[in-house]
């Protein structure tokens, strides 16, 4: 996570526009009771560290687009 907050940082304090794309996992869902999952599917409740950690990117990443976009 910390590799996310530095890059959006440095895209932030840019001057051009440049485009993130961030690619997820379906670790995010965890133990989903629905198969496939579809991408509105909740409760995000991932059940390893890595599965927390890209949930927890795509928060920051989230947060970083509303606050400076």
């Amino acid at each position: 996570m910390v590799a996310t907050h530095n890059l959006l940082e440095s895209i932030r304090k840019t001057k051009n526009n440049p485009t993130l794309i961030f690619t997820s996992t379906s670790t995010v869902y965890g133990e989903p009771t629905k198969m496939p999952t579809p991408e509105d599917y909740a409760p995000l409740k991932p059940i390893s560290t890595y599965g927390a950690s890209k949930l927890s990117c795509e928060a920051l990443i989230s947060a970083y687009a509303h606050t400076y976009a």
